[in-house]
């Protein structure tokens, strides 16, 4: 028997929040309902979840590493406070050209996770709104790769990264349903 858990990967804006572009003010965190729902459910089962961000904002100036935190605190108000020691956040605050180790795609911050938590990729699903999520989620072995895109998003993008670990999903409203009942019926 494996002593490696499953989870969930979540990318923060654009899927927990909506991406209102470097969002760090309690006033700009407008939160997606059916994912915080997901997060609670899972979290009342003792599921991590593991939110894996970009936070560019803070290499950039626009905010600190102090008020990323207060937001993040905020967020937490939204979750059932009983099981949020399955919450886990890892975020990069390097900009873009740092060629930093651990913004994504670079795939280490998920393995970061993965190591620290004993968690078991093949079972995990990641969720992300961007090419960048999936390369990251992927190249950590993350074997169920949910990408959130627009329906207007384009087809060369998508088409850019083919892969048979990556599901499509044009809302956020059923890639929950779809993530929910498959750590149900696990």
């Amino acid at each position: 028997m494996s002593l490696l858990r499953p989870a969930l990967f979540l990318d923060r804006d654009g899927i927990i929040n909506r991406d209102t572009g470097y969002t760090f003010l309690e006033g700009e965190f407008q939160a997606n309902h059916y994912i915080i729902h997901l997060i609670n459910t899972l979290l009342g089962k003792q599921i991590p979840v593991i939110v894996v961000t970009n936070q560019s904002g803070i290499g950039r100036g626009l905010y600190s590493t102090s008020e990323f935190h207060f937001i993040m605190n905020y967020f937490r108000l939204l979750l059932d406070p009983v099981n949020q020691q399955h919450l886990f956040v890892y975020f990069c605050p390097h900009l873009p050209g740092d060629n930093c180790s651990c913004r994504k795609p670079s795939p280490n911050l998920y393995l970061k996770a993965i190591n620290e938590h004993s968690l078991d990729p093949t079972q995990s699903i990641a969720i992300g709104d961007s090419i960048s999520d999936i390369q990251a989620s992927s190249s950590a072995g993350i074997t169920r790769n949910y990408l959130v895109c627009d329906p207007l998003f384009s087809k060369q993008s998508i088409s850019a990264y083919p892969s048979d670990n990556v599901a499509y999903f044009d809302s956020l409203n059923m890639v929950a349903k779809v993530t929910l009942n498959h750590f149900l019926n696990q």
